[in-house]
């Protein structure tokens, strides 16, 4: 999910956010079913702002 919202003609503000859910990743091996690891990060959130001169 990705947001952002201008100020005005300099200055920009922008959100994003990954994984809201907190779905797990997992990958198998060599052989599909035989499984490898799975990993879980949870929900990551980005807040940034941009200046234009």
């Amino acid at each position: 999910m990705r947001a952002s919202y201008k100020i005005n003609e300099h200055i920009r503000i922008k959100a994003e956010a990954i994984n809201l859910f907190s779905a797990p990743k997992s990958q198998d091996y060599f052989v599909e079913g035989n499984l490898g690891e799975v990993n879980d990060y949870g929900p990551r959130l980005f807040l940034g702002m941009s200046f234009k001169f």
